[in-house]
């Protein structure tokens, strides 16, 4: 298996930070409604400062479909990956 490794931009622009604020808050609100998500990793989401980080641990910790939750962590630009997260949460938040 051959492995590539990118180098992810990761700015942390007043944008950015903004939308991980909101993430931050969809997220809790996720994890009271479904259990099988842990409430650690909604705490741990307040410490994380790296942008791309932040991104792709929401990505993986959303219950979506496997295939879903590769697209979203394949996702360079971490203003993009979020907005998918987001997107992803909100659906599941209204279903």
């Amino acid at each position: 298996m051959d492995v590539e490794r990118i180098n992810e931009p990761a700015p942390s622009t007043p944008e950015v930070q903004a939308l991980m604020r909101q993430g931050i808050q969809l997220f809790d609100s996720y994890v009271k409604l479904n259990r099988r998500v842990s409430f650690e990793v909604a705490v741990s989401l307040n410490h994380i400062e790296d942008p791309s980080r932040f991104a792709d641990t929401i990505a993986s910790n959303i219950l979506i479909k496997i295939s879903e939750k590769q697209l979203l962590l394949e996702i360079a630009d971490p203003a993009t990956g979020w907005n998918g997260s987001w997107n992803c949460s909100t659906r599941k938040l209204k279903s």
